[in-house]
């Protein structure tokens, strides 16, 4: 649900009344990563039935042109007051219709046009209570910002269809090239998507543990949802494959790092493991300044994966918290593995883990 009064164009438009580039190319990527997150957009405005000469209120007033070459006292120049008028109905077309294209071409529903705004949101739980899920692979790589027409038919008498009309390629993302090659190709996909995948629930969390040669040291403590692991489980196997990586502020990768593992569990075991789910400490270093930390986890018997991305900004010098990780290993939740770094720091006071 889109909360808004449309967008504020202003300069962007020409004096043909069409969208500059760079505007086009905005919208262009919101609608592309619509389709890539099956995101359906439903714009809300919260002004109601407004009109266009609403914003004119405030301020407005009779103009003339100074700069009028026969108006040498500021009087009896042109006019431009319905020069203003026209361009503030221009933009506020525009915003209309761009908001119907967003819901339209997403596959969501336009509320702009009404007061009745609690209405509009029951209208959007509706939709988002009952729906189906179709895909298809296009046989030809998709590219460029043209919209590829989708259009859905039913037999059933007396249905109206409400889907997305088109879908646009992603925006170019220049980290899906740089991902290692040898992850393998499941978790090559997860850790290049523009947004992350939640098909294979995941809660990552970051703890400080140190410093090593100006960089700063984190534990990266990953918890993936016992249910979807334990769900049709055929023997006493499950394994994952989980990888990590890091980006930094200017799109270099490091950290990258695979493994794998797999448990023998009993039934006693696939009970906690559904109910607590499963736990994996990683420790990577980091430079000080902006990262995004990215885990990828599948589970092998079905091939279902998750991924989630983290934005840090790592600061030299703060005092680490490893008492975090003592916190975590008091925790009951099954574990795959713990990197030895993070084990010396979670082995209680006076013994090992």
């Amino acid at each position: 649900m889109f909360l808004t009064e449309g967008s504020s164009i202003g300069g962007s438009i020409t004096t043909s009344g069409s969208l500059s580039g760079d505007t086009t190319g905005a919208i262009n990527d919101a609608l592309a990563a619509a389709s890539v997150a099956d995101l359906a957009v439903y714009p809300m405005n919260p002004a109601g039935l407004d009109l266009a000469t609403d914003r004119m209120i405030e301020g407005f007033t009779r103009q003339v042109d100074t700069a009028s070459e026969n108006n040498t006292r500021g009087f009896g120049g042109r006019e431009i007051a319905h020069e203003d008028l026209a361009n503030v109905n221009t933009q506020f077309m525009q915003a209309r219709n761009q908001l119907r294209d967003l819901a339209a071409l997403t596959g969501g529903v336009s509320l702009v046009d009404t007061n009745d705004l609690s209405s509009a949101v029951d209208r959007v739980l509706r939709d988002a209570s009952d729906y189906y899920v179709l895909g298809y692979e296009p046989d030809k790589e998709v590219k460029g910002t043209r919209v590829r027409p989708l259009e859905v038919r039913v037999t059933r008498p007396g249905v109206r269809v409400l889907s997305r009309r088109g879908y646009m390629a992603p925006p170019g993302n220049p980290d899906a090239e740089k991902v290692p090659s040898n992850l393998s190709p499941a978790i090559r996909t997860l850790l290049a998507g523009i947004v992350p995948v939640d098909a294979l629930p995941m809660v990552v969390q970051m703890v400080a543990i140190g410093e090593q040669k100006g960089k700063v040291r984190y534990a990266v403590i990953t918890e993936t949802a016992g249910g979807p692991l334990v769900d049709g489980l055929d023997g006493d196997r499950i394994g994952i494959e989980q990888a990590i990586l890091s980006i930094d502020g200017n799109g270099k990768m490091s950290n990258a790092t695979q493994k794998k593992a797999e448990l023998k569990v009993n039934p006693q075991q696939v009970e906690t493991l559904g109910a607590l789910g499963l736990r994996t400490v990683w420790c990577i270093d980091l430079p000080p300044g902006p990262h995004q930390v990215r885990v990828a986890t599948v589970h092998q018997q079905t091939g279902r994966g998750g991924s989630m991305y983290l934005d840090v900004t790592v600061e030299a010098g703060k005092p680490p918290t490893p008492e975090a990780l003592q916190t975590l290993s008091q925790t009951p939740k099954p574990t795959a593995f713990v990197d030895p770094e993070a084990k010396k720091l979670m082995a209680p006071p006076g013994g090992s883990q």
